[in-house]
């Protein structure tokens, strides 16, 4: 039964499986403590070069069940040629355990990544942190996001990003977001998706095409969205894009717990930020903001207070810089825990 063979193996002390790297049956180490039929299949999976086991024993169960899960799960006796030239792929006759071996390198950087993202302590280093690890999936830019409303504008709603400027300000200023088939898949959908599968509505989004061809001559050709939801329901977006991507399904696995762990990181040290000293709000933002919870619209706020639509929504977007908050219904419930205005 390979799930019993699994199993074994997936005891086996870390010691035994860490100087696995031979590529023959007199690299393997002793195997003296399982049973013959473990010893068989632990000894095959070592000619094939395991890469090295993390010390943590909770990445170490995570990095060997993905490892035999793509390697092991089919029994020994049926893997008799698992891929040309078994005997002497390092002379170039078999390119499958070296695409191994990448995928481990770099879920083992995701892991290690992901234990220092409490240390950052600016926005710019776990930027940095971040960019350096997805480059090597051909990523050039990344961004950490909340998606607005219809009428609202996308820069306050950044968590985190290193998106070209350029395209930021020629994206926020068309409203792009109201046309883009990226975004509005994410309120569909719980996992990870490219950028090419998201589904275009062309009666619903009839410049979706135009957003993708415009992003793609800002350097955002290719692109890898992971939707991050909680039980209140979406939260925001993790999205990667660059030239050329070269994610493999592991590679995508990483990105994608990545994304989770970076969502938070940042949020955090947003928090930390709006935590210190801020700007007190000025009697007109207050106004707005009093009229807006009584459950006046912007223009009804506008009319109510003798000014223009557009001054409303000024002063609101000012009170929201603020306060650090990310839409209207927001900064009108923090002005209110603040104690800056009341009903």
């Amino acid at each position: 039964m390979p799930w019993r063979r699994l199993a074994r193996i997936l005891w086996t002390p870390c010691s035994d499986l860490r100087t696995c790297r031979g590529v023959g049956p007199a690299a393997a180490p002793s195997f003296s403590r399982l049973s013959p039929r473990a010893s068989r299949c632990t000894r095959h999976a070592a000619r094939w070069r395991c890469p090295p086991v993390p010390s943590c024993p909770r990445r170490r169960l995570v990095t060997r069940l993905i490892a035999f899960r793509d390697v092991t799960m089919v029994p020994c006796r049926a893997r008799r040629q698992p891929w040309p030239d078994r005997h002497n792929h390092r002379q170039g006759g078999g390119t499958a355990p070296m695409t191994i071996d990448a995928d481990f390198a770099q879920v083992r950087t995701a892991f290690d990544l992901m234990d220092t993202l409490d240390r950052f302590q600016t926005g710019d280093e776990l930027r940095d942190a971040l960019l350096g690890f997805l480059r090597g999936f051909g990523v050039t830019h990344f961004t950490i996001t909340q998606l607005p409303q219809p009428r609202e504008r996308l820069g306050p709603h950044m968590i985190l990003s290193h998106w070209p400027q350029a395209w930021l300000a020629h994206y926020d200023r068309n409203r792009y977001y109201r046309h883009d088939p990226v975004g509005r898949h994410c309120f569909a959908t719980l996992d990870p998706f490219l950028w090419a599968h998201a589904p275009i509505d062309v009666g619903a989004q009839p410049l979706a095409a135009r957003v993708m061809g415009e992003a793609a001559e800002h350097g955002l050709a290719e692109g890898i969205c992971i939707p991050i939801h909680d039980v209140a329901g979406f939260q925001a977006v993790f999205s990667a894009a660059g030239e050329r991507l070269e994610l493999s399904p592991n590679a995508r696995r990483a990105v994608h717990l990545l994304a989770y762990y970076a969502h938070g990181a940042a949020l955090r040290l947003a928090r930390r930020r709006r935590s210190g000293p801020r700007a007190a709000l000025s009697p007109r933002e207050r106004d707005v903001l009093t009229w807006l919870a009584a459950g006046q619209t912007l223009g009804q706020v506008g009319a109510t207070l003798g000014i223009s639509d557009a001054t409303a929504t000024t002063h609101l977007r000012r009170a929201r810089e603020k306060l650090g908050t990310s839409n209207a219904t927001h900064t009108v419930v923090e002005a209110l825990r603040q104690h800056e205005i009341r009903l």
